[in-house]
């Protein structure tokens, strides 16, 4: 389900999967020739390129900066943001902005695609050396953290750019979608700062920590974009809570990053009835479990023993090492992970803990 676009105080449009224009809100009406035409009909030519590569992603993020032509074939610079619903609808929204700040943005991003491009040839002779050597999965870890650096970068930048602007949209009463958009980086940042701690010993960091009260944060961070998927995320936790000696943030982002791969394999869920997600904590035999289930595409028998190794990916964008990275968290915490699956019917991924090492709370 998308937003509603129609109180939107800047241009909004819902376009279809080939990016014809379905809807606009009542800015983008008046500003260009917007209904039932192709989105890149009010686009600039010069920009065509970045914007097609943009709106293919299958990853709601942003900005791209785009110029876009009125009524009056008049040039005017945008900062856009996708988000993706059902039947391959996009919303897309533009922020006006100013001739210099997309001169700058222009020079920054040349800048950044040059380092990105230099990273990345020198990220791929990693890996290749990697394999040719059958490297330890340490140094795999080391890899990972590299990458999460180089996520980190860009998003300074952007952070910077909007702490520059703030002033600007205080003053245009548009302050406030500054601050959700630096709550929103801050959140990032966060992330993967717990990513970087995957790399490094951290036994010492382990506390007594309550498995339900870890669980249910995890779902706080993803009700909303559920939600946006019409994928239904129900709970079921134990009675009896327990605490357990683990490393909070590496126990979540493992929850987060096995939630986020069952919300991909929804992605080809047609009926919004099947689209269901189920967390839930469990006492089984001598160990007490975390599941997380989903009635998605399902995994193949060969796929699945080959899940946690490092550089497998079923993901065409994938680089191969979120589970192989989670599955070292789980064992360095005296745990264990089991995945069972049918195709076409969905996946269980269950963590189960010793129950000999926590202590009830």
């Amino acid at each position: 389900m998308l937003i509603e676009i129609a109180n939107f105080p800047f241009p909004c449009f819902i376009l279809d999967h080939n990016l014809i224009i379905q809807k606009a809100s009542p800015s983008a009406i008046n500003r260009f020739p917007a209904i039932q035409q192709p989105f890149f009909d009010i686009m600039d030519p010069g920009f065509y390129n970045d914007a097609r590569a943009f709106f293919r992603s299958s990853i709601s993020d942003g900005p791209i900066v785009l110029a876009l032509n009125d009524k009056n074939m008049e040039k005017h610079y945008y900062r856009v943001y996708k988000s993706h619903g059902r039947e391959g609808k996009i919303l897309s929204y533009c922020i006006p902005i100013t001739d210099t700040e997309a001169e700058l943005n222009s020079g920054m991003a040349w800048r950044d695609r040059q380092t990105l491009d230099a990273n990345l040839t020198s990220l791929h002779q990693k890996i290749d050396e990697m394999r040719a050597l059958n490297i330890a999965r340490e140094d795999t870890g080391k890899l990972a953290a590299g990458i999460a650096h180089e996520i980190r970068n860009p998003l300074t930048i952007v952070k910077g750019f909007l702490q520059l602007l703030r002033p600007e949209l205080d003053e245009l009463g548009k302050g406030k979608y500054a601050s959700v958009a630096i709550e929103e980086i801050n959140r990032a940042n966060k992330i993967i700062s717990e990513f970087l701690s995957v790399s490094k010993h951290t036994s010492n960091e382990k506390t007594n920590t309550s498995i339900n009260q870890l669980v249910k944060e995890v779902i706080l961070l993803y009700e909303s974009e559920c939600i946006l998927k019409d994928i239904s995320l129900g709970t079921s936790l134990a009675k009896g809570d327990f605490l357990y000696m683990l490393n909070a943030s590496q126990i979540k982002q493992v929850l987060i990053n096995i939630l986020k791969n069952a919300m991909e394999a929804l992605e080809s869920v047609e009926h919004a009835s099947r689209r269901e997600i189920t967390i839930f904590t469990k006492t089984e035999n001598d160990a007490y479990v975390i599941g997380i289930q989903d009635s998605g595409c399902g995994i193949e028998p060969e796929t699945i023993s080959q899940l946690f190794s490092p550089f497998f990916s079923t993901k065409p964008n994938g680089n191969g090492l979120g589970l192989n990275i989670c599955k070292k968290i789980i064992e360095e915490h005296g745990a264990s992970v089991h995945v069972e699956s049918k195709v076409g019917k969905g996946s269980l991924f269950s963590i189960l803990f010793p129950i000999s090492v926590p202590v009830c709370s």
